[in-house]
């Protein structure tokens, strides 16, 4: 019984195990996520962006209310 609750006999908790897999694919669709995101990103020509620019966006659209956006 004891092997059935660790994983490759390594005295790591399935549970715990399940867990940190989770964990890391979560990860790693994050990362493929992001990436996808700078490509586009890159492709519609705003990889040179300021940082200030990037912050105007998000306070323009935080500003904007749900509805007028969908209207737009």
């Amino acid at each position: 019984m004891a092997i059935l609750d660790t994983v490759k006999g390594e005295g790591v908790p399935m549970r715990q195990a399940s867990l940190n897999e989770d964990r890391e694919v979560r990860r790693a669709m994050a990362l493929a996520s992001l990436r996808e995101g700078w490509l586009r990103a890159e492709a519609a020509g705003f990889s040179n962006v300021s940082d200030d620019e990037i912050d105007a966006e998000i306070d323009r659209i935080r500003r904007t209310p749900e509805d007028e956006s969908e209207r737009a």
